[in-house]
């Protein structure tokens, strides 16, 4: 009893039928697809008949409608909506029967069903519109049993496959695969190059003018530029919805090492279509084979130890952060620096990276927003990259992220390389470990510091003392807020020996210091006689270290004032 059961059950949600002159595919669920696989082994010409169409069900449409790839190439040969039969019944049934010349080879016959008007109308001609246009009954459960597709061979064999079969043997021979891609997708896999190839992509995604939600791309993981990547306006239209988009090409690639990545939203994806899917569903994804039997022996894997790795990376960022790490360096040395980061209004940045000397706090790289470029997604994605050498010392590297759009949540399309958002150091060539060293900024103190009052909050007045046994030169970093002619936090210089100022921070002095206009900063030298000094920091009651009223200055730490002696 329990076979019989079994074996009912598989005829009814497939139904196969078992004759070599005809294959047959019906019975899907609103919301679900199915197929299956066969082969010709001679030219012949099939019959395709069955029954599809359009219902309503409560406020929903609910679409039938089938299509044949070829299974080796992946092409279209056959879409029911190039037909031109009539719609021929009002309950929203689709009967149609159409002849097909069909070359040997093997192929895959899709059935599918989905919830919504979500087609690619200018596609379809005018049977589509001719279903839209029809009112339909109230789709009932009776109807999914009626629905089906027939192909049938008048001489000649329809031989019926695995339906997986041409799908197991097309990715034996990829480098790198991912199909059947789902929501939220993160995938990375690498693969290395000795010699000059060419290499085949073949890719399926979701996008739109020029935004991408379901996207891959190629990068070199020592420089890591992109060597390819999928762009909505140079795609090709994938079948189905009309943000269905496809990338087939050649690419070649020098020797190198090469990693493919693939990310996508939390929707519309293999299984669970929102619209119409792909006509090649299976291969959601990307996957990417030798363009010839000449490339194979070029290509390998990846082994993980081949990846580059940065030198220092605050990365992942979420919202509003404010990090800082320190970065000693015993021999000079030349990095590449990449920064992903937010463009705010008024073309600023929202979120940032900085690189400066912890010694002098002189900034030493910075992501500006007029150099920085799109980085994919919402354009406003920004990515900067650039080459610095560092000579032996002290490094402050840091990153600022605003209360929203960031690794921790988008608010909008991700960039490209979501997770590099934040600042990272790559070595341009190989370096040993023992050539840096990491240090915590927080507990940094210059050796040629004389004074230092930093991270002052609301309402201080702080002083330090330092004493001049000779002439000196020093340079004063101090950083506050300032309107116009005035200045509300600001630090001055007092010689305790005659009771002058010495030196005062006033707003003509400063500088913008990043993030709100009102944060301004000096940066210079003076040279002070021989004596007993001390230097006082004053805020008012808003506006200051950990509690800011307005976008912070982009050195927060700094928030105060150093004196230093100047080399």
């Amino acid at each position: 009893m329990k076979r019989l059961i079994l074996f009912s059950f598989f005829i009814s949600s497939v139904l196969m039928v078992a004759q070599e002159n005809e294959l047959k595919i019906g019975n899907v669920y609103p919301g679900e697809m199915t197929y299956s696989a066969f082969t010709l082994d001679e030219d012949m010409e099939i019959t395709i008949s069955g029954a599809l169409g359009n219902f309503e069900r409560w406020d929903d449409r609910i679409t039938y409608y089938a299509w044949i790839i070829d299974a080796d190439d992946r092409s279209l040969v056959w879409h029911v909506y190039d037909e031109d039969d009539d719609y021929r019944d009002e309950s929203g049934f689709y009967d149609f029967e159409s002849d097909l010349n069909l070359d040997k080879g093997n192929y895959e016959v899709y059935m599918c069903s989905f919830r919504g008007n979500y087609f690619h109308v200018d596609d379809f001609g005018d049977v589509i519109a001719e279903v839209f246009s029809r009112k339909s009954k109230k789709f009932r459960s009776s109807y999914r049993e009626k629905l089906f597709i027939s192909l049938k061979a008048s001489s000649g064999r329809i031989e019926k496959v695995e339906k997986d079969k041409f799908i197991k043997e097309k990715l034996e021979g990829a480098i790198v695969s991912l199909n059947r891609a789902g929501d939220d997708e993160d995938f990375k896999q690498g693969f290395k190059v000795t010699e000059p190839v060419r290499i085949r992509i073949y890719a399926i995604g979701e996008g739109r003018k020029k935004e991408v939600f379901d996207y891959a791309w190629i990068y070199d993981t020592r420089t890591r530029e992109k060597v390819w990547a999928m762009d909505p306006r140079k795609s090709d239209y994938a079948g189905g919805n009309e943000k269905n988009i496809m990338f087939n090409e050649v690419l070649r690639l020098e020797p190198g090492n090469y990693m493919v990545a693939y990310l996508s939203d939390d929707s519309h994806s293999w299984p669970d279509w929102n619209a119409a899917p792909p006509n090649d569903p299976e291969f959601y994804g990307i996957t990417i084979w030798p363009a010839t039997e000449d490339d194979i022996e070029a290509i390998g894997p990846l082994d993980k130890n081949e990846v580059i790795k940065p030198v220092m990376a605050i990365t992942g960022v979420g919202d509003d952060e404010y990090i800082s790490r320190g970065l000693r360096v015993k021999e000079r040395v030349k990095l590449h620096v990449i920064a992903l980061g937010e463009m705010g209004h008024g073309k600023s940045m929202a979120d940032y990276g900085k690189i400066y000397n912890a010694d002098t706090r002189e900034t030493v790289w910075e992501m500006r927003a007029g150099e920085t470029h799109h980085a994919g997604g919402a354009r406003k994605n920004r990515i900067m990259k650039g080459d610095i050498t560092l000579d032996p010392g002290n490094y402050v590297v840091m990153y600022v992220s605003d209360d929203t759009h960031s690794y921790e949540e988008w608010n909008s399309a991700p960039p490209f390389d979501r997770e590099l958002w934040g600042i990272s150091l790559w070595p341009l060539k190989d370096y040993s470990s023992s050539d840096f060293e990491e240090f915590d900024p927080d507990n940094f103190k210059s050796k040629s510091a004389l004074a230092e009052i930093t991270r002052v909050r609301d309402d201080a007045r702080k002083s330090k003392t330092f004493i001049l046994d000779e002439e000196t030169k020093v340079r004063i970093i101090a950083l506050g807020e300032g309107d116009r002619d005035e200045m509300y936090d600001y630090g001055w210089i007092k010689n305790m020996d005659t009771g002058q100022v010495v030196w005062e921070m006033t707003y003509r002095k400063t500088d913008h210091a990043g993030g709100d206009r009102k944060n301004r900063l000096f940066n210079g030298t003076i040279i002070l006689d021989k004596g007993e000094y001390k230097v006082y920091y004053t805020t008012d009651g808003s506006h200051s270290y950990g509690d800011w009223n307005s976008s912070p200055p982009h050195d927060q730490e700094l928030y105060g004032i150093i004196i230093s002696k100047e080399d």
